[in-house]
């Protein structure tokens, strides 16, 4: 398997090229725009994608799994204003939370790579908060009317 980082601005025009002759792709994006045009992308190749997000001291994981659960559109079936919602350059990071948040996406990766991906998984967001010693899992729904994944 290769790794392939790049770092560019992702829109519907340059998503296809950063997807070509992948398995499985890892989110580190820091918006839900460019978030979207992934979800989209994915979903129309049946490729699986790890989203992973951090702010402050909290950070979420969540497999979206083509034709297996919900996907982000299921979550956010209309994006908040990107100007509403806070930034890292705002209120920063903890430092030790990107790290924990990669590892868990990594782990989920090997499983979806692996084919052992309890189907669980594929239903959940995961959020932790280190600094409060806190970790949920969400249930989230595949909504039937999903203009996004309602037809896979």
């Amino acid at each position: 398997a290769q790794i392939d980082a790049q770092t560019l601005r992702v829109s519907p025009d340059t998503i296809e090229p950063l997807l070509e002759g992948r398995t499985i792709v890892f989110d580190a994006c820091d918006n839900l725009q460019t978030r979207d045009v992934l979800n989209r992308a994915c979903l129309g190749r049946k490729l699986p994608w790890i989203y992973g997000g951090v702010l402050a001291t909290s950070g979420m994981v969540c497999p979206f799994l083509p034709g297996h659960g919900a996907c982000l559109s299921c979550v956010f079936p209309v994006l908040p204003d990107a100007q509403t919602l806070p930034t890292t350059a705002e209120i920063g990071i903890l430092s030790s939370l990107p790290p924990l948040i990669a590892a868990w996406q990594v782990s989920e990766g090997f499983k979806v790579a692996m084919g052992i991906i309890p189907a669980e998984s594929a239903a959940r967001l995961t959020y932790v908060d280190p600094w409060q010693l806190e970790a949920q899992f969400m249930p989230i729904e595949r909504l039937p009317q999903c203009e996004v994944c309602g037809d896979i």
